[in-house]
């Protein structure tokens, strides 16, 4: 089995982040104080990374886009 990239173990944090996430607000896991506890202590582990790993992908996205107004700009001579 090959090693995952860095980006490829960021993205399968945030999915379990996002599960975490469904299953804080379900009814079964908030009727079970133990199960909610273990639950939220790890969404809460993987909250700042996390996000830190979405705000980084947002800055991608919208980079390549910036790069081109500030190359079309003619400098002046």
């Amino acid at each position: 089995m090959a090693a995952l990239t860095l980006t490829e173990k960021l993205n399968q944090l945030g999915t379990r982040y996002d599960e975490l996430t469904t299953q804080l607000s379900t009814s079964e896991v908030a009727s079970d104080s133990a199960r909610f506890q273990k639950v939220a202590k790890q969404h809460a582990e993987l909250e700042e990374i996390v996000e830190k790993h979405r705000q980084f992908q947002q800055i991608e996205r919208i980079w390549p886009a910036r790069t081109r107004c500030f190359s079309k700009r003619k400098t002046p001579r």
